[in-house]
C-alpha cells in the first residue's frame, strides 16, 4: 500500500557495494579541494560564557578538546547500515587501530536515512586543558 511503518524503513537499494575505506578516503580526503573535508578555527565560534544569563556576554571557543581525525559518509546499501562503525573493518576506528593507534577514541556514529555518517576524534594525553584541573575541559573530563 505504499505507507511507511513507525519501524526503521528498508534501506533503498543501491546499485553498487559500498566503496572501502581506501577508496573512500582517496575519494574524498582531508584537505582544502572539492569533495575534501577539513577543520576549522574553533575561535572563529562565539559560545556562551559563564554570565551569559545575566548580561548575554558570548567569547570565543576555545580549543577542543579530541582532535578530529577523520570523517566519513556513506550510503546505506541493502546490507542496511553499520550499527558499531567503531569495530567494523571498512571504517576508520577499527583501520587506525590496526594500524597502532592507541590514544581513546571518541566516534560518532549517525544514521540519517540513506546515508550514514562516522566521525572518528582522538583524545591527546598530552593537550593542556587535561593538565590544567581548573580548565572546563578538564573538569567536565575527570
Amino acid at each position: 500500500d505504499g505507507s511507511q511503518s513507525s519501524a526503521r524503513r528498508k534501506a533503498k537499494s543501491s546499485k553498487a557495494p559500498r566503496m572501502n575505506l581506501k577508496t573512500r578516503m582517496q575519494s574524498c580526503p582531508r584537505g582544502h579541494l572539492p569533495n575534501s573535508w577539513n577543520l576549522g578555527d574553533c575561535g572563529n565560534w562565539r559560545i556562551r560564557s559563564e554570565t551569559y544569563f545575566r548580561d548575554r556576554r558570548k567569547l570565543p571557543c576555545c580549543s577542543t578538546m579530541f582532535e578530529l581525525l577523520h570523517c566519513d559518509w556513506v550510503a546505506v546499501g541493502d546490507e542496511g547500515p553499520v550499527s558499531c562503525a567503531s569495530k567494523h573493518p571498512d571504517f576508520y576506528p577499527a583501520s587506525a587501530r590496526k594500524d597502532g593507534e592507541q590514544r581513546f577514541l571518541l566516534v560518532v556514529n549517525f544514521i540519517l536515512g540513506d546515508f550514514q555518517a562516522v566521525m572518528t576524534m582522538a583524545l591527546n594525553s598530552d593537550a593542556k586543558w587535561l593538565k590544567d584541573e581548573t580548565s572546563p575541559q578538564c573538569r567536565v573530563w575527570n
